[in-house]
């Protein structure tokens, strides 16, 4: 990407162990349910979620853009991850039950770690800097 693209590079991924055990869950939950397993989560646990120590070790070796990364808690994709896991074919349960779980684990936002990395790479550094800024 960093060798094609002219004007910047913008990534979002899942990251770290957290990440990892709720990807695990998912595909889980899908599985005990019957449901179609999500090709994009098996991708990254086939392929391995990255650390932030690994992603810039990577980036430190280029020299087209500038990086900056936020880590952050993705609360509307984890929320339907934590609201699919825990879906099952009764009605009750899937339209009431796992929305108020959902909720739950969406109003309790203190003690949780991070799910996601956003990477932004331009060709200057103020510019990375004000974008990552805005998000």
């Amino acid at each position: 990407m960093i060798r094609i693209s002219k004007e910047g590079v913008f990534l979002n991924f899942p990251e770290g162990l957290f990440a990892e055990k709720l990807c695990h869950n998912f595909l889980n939950a899908l599985e005990k349910n019957g449901l179609e397993l999500n090709k994009w989560t098996i991708e990254h646990l086939e392929m391995g979620i990255p650390t932030v120590d690994e992603i810039i070790s990577i980036i430190q070796k280029q020299n087209k853009f500038h990086f900056e990364y936020k880590l952050v808690r993705n609360y509307k994709a984890e929320n339907m991850y934590w609201t699919r896991m825990r879906t099952s074919k009764n009605l009750v349960y899937k339209y009431i039950t796992s929305p108020i779980f959902a909720m739950y684990k969406y109003l309790n936002l203190s003690s949780k770690p991070t799910v996601e990395m956003i990477l932004v790479g331009n060709s200057t550094k103020e510019m990375s800097k004000e974008i990552i800024e805005k998000l």
